[in-house]
């Protein structure tokens, strides 16, 4: 809608973020090595368990199967978390997010700050 302020990373526009049991993030216990590993949720949580990749292993990972011109990004960026739990997110700080996120979202490190990641690559 032409001159209302972007609602990022939110389920419908103008709802805050769910905070519930269900929906938030709990750790989880990884056992194994990169590759086989398998993760366990903690007990009592309702999160499911999962591998969280950073953005090497990530890499890693898909050079490994045969994948070339391998490039991954944080799709949020540093400031992800910040839009999150800012309740009424003005359109500055949305574009501010947004222009550092498209400035250092491919860079090591800080691309694991970022709640996403996403990859690309090239079959051969």
């Amino acid at each position: 809608m032409a001159g209302s302020s972007p609602q990022p990373f939110r389920g419908s526009p103008g709802t805050p973020p769910e905070r519930s049991p269900a929906t938030s993030h709990t750790p989880t216990r990884a056992s194994g090595s990169r590759g086989s590993s398998t993760a366990h949720p903690t007990p009592g949580a309702r999160f499911p368990g999962g591998h969280f990749h950073t953005g090497e292993e990530l890499e890693a990972e898909l050079t490994e199967a045969g994948l070339t011109e391998v490039r991954v990004i944080g799709i949020e960026g540093p400031a992800g978390f910040a839009l999150e739990v800012l309740p009424d997110p003005s359109a500055e700080v949305y574009d501010a997010a947004l222009t550092l996120a498209r400035a250092v979202g491919h860079l090591p490190g800080i691309r694991d700050l970022s709640t996403h990641l996403l990859a690309s690559a090239r079959v051969l």
